[in-house]
């Protein structure tokens, strides 16, 4: 954080730079219902080149799952996690050039089936 005349305090966002970019999210979230599992980034995504995936008694049925919009991946914004086996990701597609902002906000929601 820094100041700029007159007291007021700049931060990345007012630098119109947005938020850090990251990187499919570093750590490591884990679902669990019964003996059903995913392990994803924080951002929701399975990346191929971790130890992730959802698995089923211990068998890994999904090792990649990557969101991506007009060919390019979304910036996660934040993860709630809900419930042991559920979890809603939000993210933002990366702002067009030229424009501030993006104009598309994604939530995503990983839960057990019914």
């Amino acid at each position: 954080m820094g100041l700029a005349r007159g007291g007021a305090v700049t931060t990345v966002w007012s630098s119109g730079a947005g938020p850090p970019a990251h990187a499919g999210g570093s750590a490591a979230l884990i679902l669990v219902e019964g003996s059903t599992f995913c392990v994803s980034a924080s951002s929701g995504d399975i990346l191929p080149d971790r130890a992730q995936g959802l698995f089923v008694a211990d068998t890994r049925v999904v090792s990649t799952w990557q969101l991506q919009v007009n060919g390019a991946p979304v910036e996660h914004l934040t993860t709630i996690e809900d419930e042991s086996y559920r979890a809603t990701f939000v993210a933002r597609t990366v702002p067009r050039l030229g424009l501030a902002d993006s104009t598309l906000l994604v939530q995503r929601t990983r839960h057990r089936a019914a």
